[in-house]
C-alpha cells in the first residue's frame, strides 16, 4: 500500500523539466512519485496529445492551435526550449522535447505504477470527441485502472461515466467567487456527487476542514492541487487528504519520509 498523501507530479516534475514532456514525466517517477498528472487535447486528426495549452504559443513558441495540427506535425514541434529553471541551466537533453501522444506515455510507463491524473482539456465544441477518444483508447488498455480522468467541465465528467462507467473520475474546482465569497463546501460536493465523480480535486485555497469532512461523507477522495510547500505533507495527512500534486515531487516525498507511520 502506497504512503499517503499520494505525491502526484504536477505535468511530470514540471519544476525541473519541461511541463507535459517525457523527461519531465520519467524524471517525476524516477524521484519516487506515486503518479504523474498530465493535460489532454485532441489534434486535427482526433489524436490525444498531451499539452496544457489551447495554443503553441507559450510552450512551442508558435502561434498555432493545437487542434489545427495533425499529430504527426505536432510531433515536429519542440516543447523543450520555452524552458528555463529557476536555479540551475537547463540540460541540452531538455532543450528539445516533442509532444507526447496519449499512446507514446502509457507505452512508455506501464505496470501497477504509476497513478495517471488525466485532466481532459475540453470545450463545448470537442468536448464530446475528447470524451470519446480517451475512453476508447483506456477500454482496452492494462493501465485503466490507473487511471483518473479529470476535469473543470462537470459536463465532460458526466458524459465519461456514460460512456464507461468503471472509469475513475475527479471532479476539479478553482477559487471562483460566488458575490464575494469563495463557493461553500456543500456546494462543491453536490456539483461532483451530481455528475458521479469519485474523486474531488480542489485548489489549495479551497481546502478547508470543512470541505474535507463534506468530500468524506459523500465517500469522496480528496485531491489538492498545485502544491509545492512540504508543509502541505503534514496538513494533508492530518486532514486524511488522497493525494496532492505538485511541481516538485522529490521535495515533497523526502518531507513525506518523515511523516510517522499510522
Amino acid at each position: 500500500m502506497s504512503a499517503k498523501p499520494l505525491i502526484i507530479g504536477h505535468r511530470g516534475a514540471s519544476a525541473l523539466a519541461p511541463e507535459n514532456t517525457i523527461a519531465a514525466f520519467d524524471l517525476a517517477l524516477k524521484s519516487g512519485a506515486d503518479g504523474i498528472e498530465f493535460d489532454v487535447r485532441l489534434s486535427r486528426d482526433g489524436v490525444p496529445v498531451i499539452i496544457h495549452d489551447e495554443t503553441l504559443r507559450r510552450t512551442g513558441l508558435r502561434s498555432e492551435r493545437v487542434s489545427d495540427l495533425t499529430a504527426a506535425e505536432l510531433k515536429q514541434v519542440n516543447v523543450g526550449s520555452w524552458f528555463k529553471p529557476r536555479r540551475e541551466p537547463s540540460p541540452d537533453d531538455l532543450q528539445r522535447q516533442a509532444i507526447p501522444t496519449l499512446e507514446e506515455l502509457f507505452a512508455l510507463f506501464p505496470g501497477p505504477k504509476p497513478v495517471f491524473y488525466l485532466e481532459m482539456k475540453a470545450d463545448s465544441e470537442q468536448r464530446r470527441d475528447l470524451v470519446s477518444a480517451c475512453c476508447q483508447f483506456l477500454k482496452q488498455h492494462p493501465s485503466k485502472g490507473q487511471v483518473i480522468i479529470e476535469c473543470f467541465d462537470l459536463t465532460a465528467i458526466k458524459l465519461v461515466k456514460t460512456v464507461d462507467p468503471f472509469l475513475r473520475t475527479a471532479a476539479l474546482f478553482e477559487p471562483k467567487l460566488i458575490g464575494h465569497h469563495l463557493p461553500t463546501a456543500q456546494r462543491l460536493v453536490a456539483q461532483a456527487t451530481t455528475v458521479g465523480a469519485d474523486e474531488i480535486a480542489l485548489h489549495h485555497r479551497l481546502v478547508t476542514r470543512r470541505s474535507i469532512e463534506s468530500a468524506g461523507a459523500a465517500n469522496l477522495e480528496v485531491v489538492v492541487w498545485t502544491v509545492d510547500d512540504p508543509a502541505w505533507i503534514t496538513k494533508a495527512h492530518k486532514l486524511g487528504i488522497h493525494a496532492l500534486i505538485t511541481n516538485h515531487p522529490a521535495r515533497m516525498l523526502v518531507k513525506r519520509q518523515s511523516i510517522p507511520k499510522d
